[in-house]
């Protein structure tokens, strides 16, 4: 199983790009995830409802972790759902370490794009853009990472997100 991570504000993108792949996603249980699961399932992705409130999350975590030890594959927004923007929460880090399963890490870029003006700032590719969706080398995790070790590979995870997301820059000019 695999985990792809991408950065909240790129999402959109690979909902399109991975469409009817046979993926899941978690979202969450507020109204606006309520009309977003619905949008995810139409493009044949499997969801898994979440929330920050702790019991809802554990309980999404717990299905996760369920799913991915059956083999399927996921995606996550690490700085999801509400930031900080571009800084890796430490779900991530259970999820692979403890699935087991590799992290794929993404990088996306667009030629023309609107950045809403969201914590986010979410990307929505214009129409006839160039769009570049940059899967970098997997990350293979260690089993039961403990609690002191999870900042290092949070830090891990983020150097190869953003180094992903320069060479999608690069490759969309």
């Amino acid at each position: 199983a695999a985990i792809l991570v991408c950065w909240h504000g790129k999402s959109l993108v690979p909902l399109h790009f991975l469409r009817d792949k046979n993926m899941a996603g978690m979202i969450s249980t507020s109204r606006t995830g309520q009309l977003q699961g619905a949008f995810w399932a139409r493009y044949g992705w499997r969801i898994v409802r979440g929330s920050a409130k702790k019991r809802e999350g554990i309980l999404a975590l717990r299905e996760a972790m369920r799913l991915l030890r059956e083999g399927q594959s996921f995606a996550l927004t690490p700085d999801g759902p509400k930031g900080p923007r571009c800084k890796a929460q430490g779900g991530v880090v259970y999820m692979a370490s403890n699935a087991p399963a590799v992290i794929l890490p993404v990088g996306i870029a667009a030629s023309r794009a609107w950045n809403l003006s969201s914590w986010d700032r979410h990307m929505i590719p214009k129409p006839f853009a160039h769009v570049h969706f940059h899967m970098a080398a997997p990350l293979r995790l260690p089993p039961d990472i403990p609690k002191n070790e999870v900042a290092h590979w949070l830090q891990v995870i983020e150097d190869a997100i953003e180094a992903a997301e320069r060479e999608a820059e690069r490759r969309v000019l």
